[in-house]
């Protein structure tokens, strides 16, 4: 087999459709993949960590400082709601022991 011909069935299997095997493949049909360098590569993971990643970061600690203006939020009404709390179970401790110190009074 000659190099030509391995070629024109390298380039029938590249391009899926029919192509009779006796033609030359033109230039323009035959994309060339780029090769890409080292350098190149270096310099796409460079722009990579300073855009993408310093966005990421920003919005990171602004998302950490809502969620700490949140929290103290969320823990002052707690405070609140737990001093109700208090405030109501003392009164109904306070007005259970004068109804039990009523019926121990009227007992005696």
């Amino acid at each position: 087999m000659s190099l030509q011909s391995n070629r024109l069935k390298a380039y029938d299997i590249t391009r899926r459709d029919n192509i009779k095997t006796t033609t030359n493949p033109r230039p323009k049909d035959i994309v060339v993949a780029k090769k890409v360098t080292v350098q190149e590569l270096h310099t796409e993971i460079e722009q990579i960590k300073d855009i993408h990643l310093g966005h990421m970061s920003d919005n990171i600690d602004e998302l950490k400082e809502s969620v700490k203006d949140n929290r103290d939020f969320f823990i002052g009404r707690l405070d609140r709601l737990d001093n109700r709390i208090f405030w109501i179970l003392g009164l109904a401790f306070t007005t259970l022991i004068t109804v039990i110190g009523t019926l121990i009074g009227d007992m005696v």
